[in-house]
C-alpha cells in the first residue's frame, strides 16, 4: 500500500468492524482516526447473531491440530533417531512435516541415512509454518548460517513455538531464552513422547501470546 489513500481507506473499513483493531493499524500506519471514526457504531447483529464460534480459532482450545505444518531444521550432521521420532509423531496427528536446509537436494543424517530436502531456510520462510523443530548435530553449521538464523528470529517474533532438541538448545541464547526456560520453546535431550506432546498443546494453542512484549526487540 504505497499510496496514502489506500492506507486510509483500510483504516476506515476497519473502523465499522473492530475500533481497537483500527486504532492500532492506525497507530502503526502513522494515520489519526477522526472524532466520527471514534463514535462508529459497532456492526449490528445479524439475524440475532453477534458472534459464531465456528469462525474463532480460540473458540475450542486443545482442538485439533490435523493439517498444520511444521519446519524441521536441518543440519550437517542431522541425529537420524531425533528426525525419525519428529516425523512419526507428527504423522500420527496429521501434522504436516517441511524438511528445511540451506540448500535443495538431500542431506546426510548421522547415520549414514539421506533425508531429502523439500526447501532451503531462504526459500520457505517461517511465515508458511505453525512451528519449528531443530533437530540435534552439528548445531554451529546452523549458527553460522545467516538464513538459519533469521528462519529462527522470524519464527520467534511471529510467536511461533519453537523446539530445540539436545545440542539444539544452544541456539536458545539467539532468542534471549534464560537457562531456565521460556513458554513458547520447548527443549530436551532428545525426541521423545514428553517433547513431542509440549510441542503439540504449543500447536493447539496457535500462538506463544506471552511473547508478545518481546517482538519489538527481536531484529526480524
Amino acid at each position: 500500500m504505497v499510496r496514502p489513500y489506500i492506507r486510509e481507506r483500510v483504516v476506515d473499513q476497519l473502523v465499522h468492524i473492530d475500533i481497537q483493531l483500527a486504532q492500532r493499524v492506525a497507530d502503526n500506519l502513522g494515520i489519526t482516526l477522526t472524532d466520527e471514526q471514534r463514535n462508529t457504531a459497532p456492526p449490528k447483529e445479524v439475524n440475532g447473531l453477534k458472534k459464531d464460534p465456528s469462525l474463532s480459532l480460540y473458540a475450542l482450545p486443545g482442538g485439533s491440530i490435523k493439517g498444520r505444518v511444521v519446519a524441521i531444521l536441518l543440519n550437517d550432521k542431522t541425529r537420524a533417531s531425533d528426525v525419525l521420532g519428529i516425523m512419526k509423531a507428527l504423522k500420527a496427528k496429521g501434522v504436516h512435516a517441511k524438511l528445511l536446509y540451506s540448500r535443495m537436494g538431500e542431506v546426510t543424517a548421522d547415520d549414514g541415512s539421506v533425508l531429502p530436502i523439500a526447501a532451503t531456510f531462504a526459500g520457505a520462510p517461517s511465515l508458511t509454518v505453525d512451528a519449528v523443530i531443530m533437530p540435534c548435530g552439528d548445531i554451529q553449521s546452523l549458527l553460522g548460517n545467516g538464513d538459519a538464523v533469521y528462519y529462527l528470529l522470524e519464527a520467534d517474533k511471529h510467536l511461533k513455538p519453537i523446539a530445540f532438541a539436545g545440542d539444539a538448545r544452544q541456539c536458545k541464547s539467539l532468542l534471549n531464552v534464560s537457562d531456565q526456560g521460556e513458554e513458547g520453546i520447548v527443549e530436551g535431550d532428545k525426541v521423545d513422547g514428553a517433547f513431542m506432546d509440549g510441542l503439540f498443546d504449543l500447536l493447539a494453542a496457535h500462538r506463544v501470546w506471552s511473547r508478545s512484549s518481546k517482538i519489538a526487540q527481536i531484529p526480524a
